[in-house]
C-alpha cells in the first residue's frame, strides 16, 4: 500500500509539472486560450488568444491574438506581462500601468489549464466579474504572439531589478524595525527672517517608515548597483505637526487634517558624534513646510509660505546653499534639534526643537 501510495504522488506531481514546465531545451511554454460566450458577450474578442511563460531566465510573460482578431484592446496589454506559480495555480499578470488583467489557471490535464480572467479597472469597485478561461498548451511556433521578442538584454534588465527591488525591501524592513531613541513629543521654535518667532509642536512616530538612502539627496534615490552592503544612510521618523499640544493627534495619518499636518525627522542612522554628555545625529526636518500649510492665512502664514520656498529652492531647485542640522540626546534623555537653512548665503529659516513628553503616534 505505501508503495501505490508514493508511485501515485509522483504521477500527480509528473502530470502538474507537465501542465507548467518543459523538456530543458525549451524556453517557454505556450497556450491558447479559450472564453466560454455568455449571450452577446464574447470575451475573446477582448482578451489575449496567446500566452507565452518565459521559463529560460525571467519569469516574463508575452501574449497576442490570432489572424481575424482585432488588437484594439489588448494592445495596451502587450508589454508588461509577468508570470508566477501559488502552489498548484499558474497566475499570468498583464498591465499598462494602470489598469489590468490576470489570469488564475489550475492543472486540468496533462497539456490543459482551467481558471478565470479578471479585468482589474483602476477604479476601486469598477471591475467587472471574472470570467471563465481555459488554456492547451501548443508549440510555441503556433503562437500569434504580438508582444515585443524577449531578448537577453531584457533577461539581465529584469534580473538586475529584480535583485534591486530585493535589496531595497530588505533594507526598508531593516531601517523599520531601529527602536530610534529620538521619538517622542516635540516644541519647536521657528526663527523667520525679518519676522517673530513661530511655535508649533510635533509628535513622532515610535518606529521610522523609510530609509533615506543619501542624507545630501533630497530626492532620496536610492542605489542603482548591488554592491553589498546595501544600506541606508539614515531613516525618516514620520510626525504630526500643529500649532498647539492639543491640537496634535494620538494616531498617524498620511495626508494633513484640519489642524495638523504632517511632517519628519531625517536621521542618520549612525552618530556624528559621541561624547559622555551627548550623542549627536546629522539630518534635517521640514517642520517649516508643515506650520505653512497649517497656518491660518494672514501675515504669519505668508511669511512661512516665503522661508519654504526659500528653502525649497536649496533643496529641489538647486540654487546654491546651506543646510545645517543635528539631532542631540544627552545622558538623561533629552532630546534637542536644531537646523538651519541658508540661501544665497542669506539666513532662510532656523528651527529649534525639544522633546517634552515620550508620547508617540500610533499606527492607524
Amino acid at each position: 500500500m505505501r508503495c501505490r501510495t508514493i508511485v501515485l504522488v509522483i504521477a500527480l506531481l509528473a502530470t502538474v509539472r507537465s501542465a507548467f514546465t518543459q523538456s530543458p531545451p525549451d524556453t517557454a511554454v505556450c497556450y491558447r486560450l479559450a472564453y466560454p460566450i455568455a449571450g452577446h458577450d464574447d470575451p475573446s474578442q477582448l482578451f489575449a488568444e496567446y500566452i507565452e511563460i518565459q521559463t529560460a531566465h525571467d519569469r516574463i510573460a508575452r501574449s497576442g491574438v490570432g489572424k481575424g482578431k482585432s488588437l484594439q484592446f489588448w494592445r495596451m496589454f502587450l508589454t508588461g506581462g509577468t508570470w508566477e506559480h501559488s502552489k498548484d495555480t499558474l497566475i499570468v499578470h498583464f498591465t499598462n500601468g494602470f489598469s489590468g488583467v490576470r489570469y488564475d489557471l489550475a492543472p486540468l490535464g496533462k497539456d490543459s489549464l482551467s481558471g478565470q480572467v479578471a479585468f482589474l479597472y483602476d477604479v476601486v469597485g469598477q471591475s467587472p466579474p471574472p470570467r471563465p478561461v481555459t488554456a492547451s498548451r501548443l508549440g510555441c511556433d503556433q503562437a500569434y504572439l504580438q508582444s515585443p521578442p524577449y531578448t537577453q538584454a531584457d533577461a539581465d534588465q529584469a534580473r538586475q531589478e529584480r535583485r534591486l527591488e530585493e535589496l531595497r525591501d530588505a533594507e526598508a524592513r531593516r531601517i523599520q524595525a531601529i527602536a530610534t531613541p529620538l521619538a517622542g513629543t516635540y516644541e519647536f521654535m521657528i526663527t523667520l527672517p525679518g519676522s517673530g518667532d513661530v511655535k508649533v509642536y510635533g509628535r513622532t512616530e515610535s518606529h521610522p517608515a523609510d530609509p533615506v538612502w543619501h542624507l545630501d539627496d533630497q530626492w532620496n534615490s536610492a542605489p542603482e548597483d548591488t554592491i553589498t552592503p546595501y544600506r541606508a544612510e539614515g531613516y525618516q521618523l514620520r510626525m504630526m505637526v500643529a500649532y498647539s499640544p492639543d491640537a496634535l493627534p494620538r494616531v498617524h495619518d498620511q495626508n494633513d487634517q484640519k489642524n495638523a499636518c504632517t511632517a519628519s525627522f531625517t536621521v542618520s542612522e549612525k552618530p556624528a558624534s559621541v561624547s559622555s554628555s551627548l550623542t549627536a545625529w546629522r539630518g534635517d526636518n521640514d517642520i517649516l513646510m508643515a506650520a505653512s500649510r497649517c497656518a491660518s492665512h494672514g501675515p504669519v502664514h505668508d511669511a512661512l509660505l516665503r522661508a519654504s520656498g526659500a528653502v525649497s529652492d536649496v533643496w529641489f531647485n538647486n540654487v546654491p546653499g546651506q543646510t545645517k542640522g543635528e539631532y542631540a540626546l544627552s545622558p538623561n534623555g533629552d532630546v534637542s534639534v536644531s537646523m538651519e537653512v541658508a540661501r544665497r548665503g542669506v539666513m532662510a529659516v532656523k528651527v529649534h526643537g525639544r522633546r517634552i513628553a515620550s508620547t508617540v503616534l500610533s499606527a492607524q
